[in-house]
């Protein structure tokens, strides 16, 4: 069986395509060396040794065309490389594995929007891609329900499999690597720490995050990592774009996310490993793999309901250390890079 990925691109970023990344990394250790079709590819990476590339050149074409010419080229693509399973990170339709990492109209529900004809060519792309696919892998349970309810697709060919992370990567620093960082960082003695990981500001609740932090009285801080803030107040530091997320996680005391949509969070999970407990809206998928011990949960509507749970995540640290011993305990499924494609593949041949 001649395995195919499908995915906007080949690079360091978050989300889908960290998660196509993750795929590639599993296939190697197996011995597998799968096609990778996508618009641009790092050639600097390790990865990009692992795959056979494929390029689909789109940027002559206006920005929103993209996307459906993409899904129409790689058609013929796949045919002339002789792939037989395309397990698809985006949305294209010729799939064969559908990865449901998100959905569109989840999003837009979620966020309070109004359709515009760009969302409908997403739309139109996100239905083909459901449709031609023989199984389709859902990320949270969040994402069968959206699957189920507002694309109508079956059941039976819908499959809860949670996204991977690296457990070799993120893991727990010892006490005196934890003081290094903070004071790396230039965070303030008697001050706990809140991070917040993001590449999109308003989705993830930032504004929200950003109003409490900059007004309360409470000794924490907002510390942020990703795109650049215009917010200025004592309480509020930007660290930058970091490759090194890691680091943040076990420096910090807590990571925060407030998202209006959250498909599942890899955040989090990266975050209990290495040892900080989070603070996150009660809609992220995530949280449904998370224990009670290592979670504060909100709603992301409520501005009140965030203070409370600030405020008990204060408590907690006030009270003693809040650093997690055993983050294995406290995360329900087998979230290892090796266990998820063992789980993907043995998809690929029973749906073949």
């Amino acid at each position: 069986m001649k395995i195919g990925i499908s995915c906007h691109a080949l690079k360091e970023s978050g989300g889908i395509e960290r998660y196509a990344m993750d795929l590639v990394r599993g296939l190697h250790r197996r011995a597998i060396k799968p096609v990778y079709f996508a618009k641009k590819f790092d050639t600097s990476l390790p990865h990009f040794g692992w795959i056979d590339a494929c390029k689909i050149g789109v940027r002559w074409l206006p920005q929103k065309l993209r996307d459906p010419y993409f899904s129409w080229r790689l058609q013929s693509q796949k045919r002339a490389l002789g792939v037989d399973t395309l397990i698809s990170c985006n949305r294209v339709s010729s799939s064969d594995i559908a990865i449901c990492g998100g959905t569109h109209l989840g999003f837009l529900r979620a966020m309070g929007r109004r359709a515009k004809w760009t969302d409908r060519i997403q739309i139109h792309l996100e239905k083909q891609q459901y449709a031609s696919a023989r199984a389709i892998v859902a990320h949270s349970q969040l994402m069968v329900d959206e699957l189920r309810n507002d694309y109508q697709i079956p059941p039976e060919k819908i499959t809860l499999i949670y996204p991977p992370v690296d457990t070799e990567r993120f893991q727990i620093a010892s006490s005196a690597q934890r003081r290094a960082l903070r004071q790396q960082f230039e965070f303030p003695p008697g001050v706990i720490v809140f991070l917040f990981a993001s590449s999109s500001h308003e989705r993830k609740g930032f504004p929200l995050l950003a109003q409490f932090f900059s007004t309360t009285k409470l000794p924490v801080m907002l510390a942020v990592v990703g795109r650049p803030i215009s917010v200025s107040s004592p309480k509020i530091c930007y660290l930058g774009f970091r490759k090194d997320i890691e680091a943040c996680y076990q420096a910090a005391d807590f990571t925060i996310l407030a998202s209006q949509y959250e498909p599942f969070g890899l955040v989090g999970i990266e975050s209990v490993l290495c040892g900080t407990p989070v603070v996150m809206a009660e809609r992220i998928g995530c949280l449904e793999v998370i224990s009670d011990a290592a979670s504060l949960r909100f709603d992301a509507h409520d501005g009140a309901s965030l203070a409370k749970a600030v405020g008990a995540a204060v408590a907690r640290a006030t009270a003693g250390s809040v650093q997690l011993t055993e983050p294995s305990r406290h995360i329900s499924v087998d979230i290892g890079i090796d266990a998820h494609v063992g789980a993907v593949l043995a998809l690929c041949e029973s749906s073949a």
